[in-house]
Order: structure tokens, then C-alpha cells, then sequence
């Protein structure tokens, strides 16, 4: 039997509400050569009952991996070393494609001879209303560190789910998600894989439904969301020991921290958190300083320097006229 071009890994917790829909918006993909990886975390419902019947009606190879939870970073490098596919696309498993996404991708790829190619995704609700529309615009090719310098200076909207990855690197350069990151593990794998890839091809078209569920955070929980500057902190080092260029590197630290940590204060105060509570996370992180290491890459930062720097000297004041500025 002969391998498969693309490979699609789906890790999967207790989603038997929407498995079958994310299942078989894989399942109907126009791309011939494919293979399904659908890793069960220990699911307690019935999303492997489900995942089973359904795969069982296909006509698509499928593996099917039930393991102990461990987590979405230990599901995936399951799915990772299991896969056979030549390359390797990630879909969550209460997302959803479109039914030519990885054709489409594929075809990109090989007309403009990359290692890897990115399309756009959507955000929408549980019944399908779109949330969010992003707005990217890419040449049909280019450097896999131009992408990175855009996804530093959160130029674009990025997903790690919005690539083809090609198995090889992945496996040559010993590259997994990390399990003991609690955010940000996508990201990190994304950029670290990139690091190593030359060229990108671009499909200008909205190819990939990602779903916001509503959820019931717990204070704690919400301000874990800090631990994507640990990821951060992780991918700044691993360019530093594969010797990438120092203006990207220098990307991480002036531009993407101060950046997530402005994103993820507004988010949790949005939330119902306190300004006491916010302010006291950061200091306990010792993260304050970063946002006055930020320096602008283009002429749409100096607002957002405004903004840091209105926060690093009065968080209080900024609290009151965050939203007039």
C-alpha cells in the first residue's frame, strides 16, 4: 500500500457532541491521498464509540489510538509518531475543513516547490456564526522566516492548525509538542518546525473552522493564560541554539511578549478580574519589565507603545481609559 501524501491527526477529550461533524469534515476531503490519526485522550463519553462508527462506514486508512489522558500536547506526538503521511495537518477535534482544504493546500505546495503552505482560518461559534473574519494577505511564496517575523510581530493571525508540516523534519530534528507547557505548546511547535523550513506558499481562501466553545474558567485557570510567555521565553532559546538570525530572535522579546502580556491582561480583565488581581499576577511573574523592552516594527505599534507604556507607569489610569485608547 502505498504511503499517504498528508496525514491528519486528531486528538480528541470527550467530544462526543461534535465528533462526528469535525470526523467527517475530514472524512470528505477531495485530496486522494490521506490517512486519518485519531487519538482518544481517555475520553469518559462516548467519542471513541462514536469515532469508531463513524471511521467504520469509510473508505479512507485510519488508525485509531486509544491511550490514558495525558493531555493535547502528549495526544498529538502520538498521532505524530504513528502517522505515515508525508506531511502532517493538525485538526482539533470539534474543528472543521472545508471539503478541498488540503487539496487546495497541496496544490500550493507543489506548483510553488515549498516545504510548507499556509491558509486562512475562521473563528466561529458552537451553530457555525462566524466570530471572526482575519484579514491576511501573503505573497503566493515566501521565506518560512518572513512568516515567522510576521507571527512575532503579530502581523497576521496565526495557528499552528493553519500549516502543512512534513513528517521528516519533524522526526530529524526531534520536534513534539511540549507537554509541560499549559499554553502557547501549539505556537512553540509551529516555530520551532519553521525554524527549519526555507519556503512557504500561501492559499489566499478561508479553508478551516475553529470553534470557540463557551467555558467556565476558574480565576486560576484564566490566569495561567500568562504561561505563554514561558512558550515564548522557550522559543527564544531554542533559535538561539539553532542560530537564528538575532532580528528575530530580538522579535520575541520586543514585540511578541510585551504584546501577549498586553492581550492576555486586557482578556482577563474583560473577564470580570480585578485590576489588584491582574497587576499582582504580573508582579508575582516578574513580567512588568517586559513591556517596557517594546519597541515598534511599524507605524500601527505606536499606539500600542502608548499603551505599554501608559500601563508600565499607571496601571490604574490605563484601567480607566483602556477603552478610549
Amino acid at each position: 500500500m502505498a504511503e499517504p501524501k498528508i496525514s491528519i491527526i486528531i486528538p480528541a477529550y470527550n467530544l462526543e457532541s461534535c465528533i462526528d461533524h469535525t470526523l467527517k469534515s475530514a472524512l470528505t476531503q477531495t485530496f486522494p491521498s490521506l490517512e486519518l490519526v485519531l487519538v482518544n485522550d481517555g475520553s469518559i463519553d462516548n467519542t471513541l464509540q462514536i469515532a469508531g462508527e463513524v471511521l467504520g462506514e469509510s473508505d479512507m486508512d485510519y488508525q485509531i489510538l486509544d491511550q490514558e489522558n495525558q493531555g493535547v500536547s502528549q495526544a498529538r506526538n502520538a498521532g505524530i509518531r504513528t502517522a505515515r503521511g508525508e506531511y502532517l495537518f493538525f485538526l482539533d477535534g470539534d474543528d472543521y475543513l472545508e471539503p478541498d482544504c488540503l487539496e487546495k493546500m497541496y496544490q500550493a505546495l507543489v506548483e510553488h516547490h515549498t516545504q510548507t503552505v499556509y491558509t486562512n482560518y475562521v473563528k466561529v461559534t458552537e451553530t457555525g456564526n462566524r466570530i471572526e473574519i482575519p484579514v491576511v494577505k501573503l505573497p503566493e511564496k515566501s521565506s518560512a522566516e518572513y512568516l515567522i517575523k510576521l507571527e512575532l510581530s503579530m502581523a497576521i493571525t496565526f495557528s499552528f492548525c493553519q500549516l502543512l508540516y512534513p513528517r521528516r523534519v519533524l522526526i530529524e530534528k526531534d520536534i513534539f509538542f511540549n507537554p509541560e507547557l499549559r499554553y502557547g505548546e501549539d505556537t512553540d511547535f509551529a516555530l520551532r518546525v519553521l525554524a527549519h523550513l526555507d519556503s512557504v506558499a500561501y492559499v489566499p481562501e478561508e479553508l478551516i473552522y475553529y470553534v470557540q466553545r463557551k467555558t467556565s474558567s476558574t480565576r486560576k485557570t484564566l490566569l495561567n493564560r500568562y504561561d505563554f510567555i514561558n512558550a515564548l521565553e522557550g522559543i527564544k532559546n531554542y533559535y538561539q541554539k539553532n542560530g537564528i538570525r538575532e532580528e528575530v530572535v530580538d522579535l520575541i522579546d520586543h514585540n511578541r511578549i510585551p504584546k501577549s502580556i498586553m492581550g492576555n491582561t486586557n482578556f482577563l480583565l474583560d473577564q470580570g478580574l480585578s485590576l489588584k488581581e491582574v497587576v499582582g499576577e504580573l508582579e508575582k511573574r516578574n513580567l512588568l519589565f517586559h513591556l517596557k523592552d517594546f519597541q515598534p516594527t511599524g507605524s500601527t505599534d505606536y499606539r500600542f507603545l502608548a499603551k505599554t507604556r501608559l500601563f508600565a507607569t499607571s496601571p490604574l489610569l490605563y484601567y480607566h481609559l483602556r477603552r478610549l485608547i
